[in-house]
C-alpha cells in the first residue's frame, strides 16, 4: 500500500508541476492583458474627458445661441406689434378720410351723373323735336 500511495503521491506531483508550468504563463499573460486593458481604459478616459469637455463648451454655445434668437424673436415681436398699430392707425385714418370724403364725391358723381342724364335727355329732345309743320294757308286756298 505504501507503494500505492508513493505512486499516488508521485502522479500527484507531477500534475501539480504541469499544472504550476500551465498556471504561470497564463498568470503573466492575464497580467500583460489587465496591463493593456488598463493603459486602454486610461487613454479612453482621456479621451473622454476630451469629449465631455467640448460638449460642455458645444452646450454652453447652443445656450447663447439660443439666447441670441430669443431676443431677436423678442426684437421681431416689438416689430410686429409696432407694424400693427401703425396699420392700424392708418386704417383708422383712412376710414375717416373716406367717412369726410366719400359723402360729398358720391354726392357729386349722383349729381354729375343725373345732370348728364338730363343733358342727355334735354339733347335728344332737342335733336328729335321736329318743326311741326302747319298747313300753308296758301296751299288750303289753291
Amino acid at each position: 500500500m505504501s507503494t500505492a500511495l508513493e505512486i499516488a503521491s508521485l502522479i500527484a506531483l507531477i500534475l501539480f508541476i504541469i499544472l504550476v508550468l500551465c498556471l504561470i504563463p497564463t498568470v503573466f499573460y492575464v497580467r500583460r492583458k489587465l496591463a493593456d486593458l488598463l493603459l486602454a481604459t486610461r487613454n479612453l478616459e482621456a479621451e473622454l474627458h476630451i469629449i465631455v469637455q467640448d460638449s460642455r463648451e458645444l452646450v454652453q454655445n447652443v445656450n447663447a445661441l439660443t439666447q441670441r434668437v430669443n431676443e431677436q424673436l423678442d426684437d421681431a415681436g416689438k416689430v410686429v406689434h409696432v407694424v400693427a398699430r401703425w396699420a392700424d392707425m392708418a386704417n383708422r385714418l383712412v376710414t375717416a378720410v373716406g367717412m369726410i370724403i366719400e359723402p360729398p364725391v358720391t354726392g357729386l358723381a349722383r349729381n354729375i351723373s343725373l345732370f348728364r342724364l338730363g343733358l342727355s335727355v334735354f339733347t335728344q329732345v332737342l335733336c328729335s323735336k321736329k318743326p311741326n309743320k302747319q298747313p300753308n294757308e296758301e296751299e288750303d286756298h289753291v
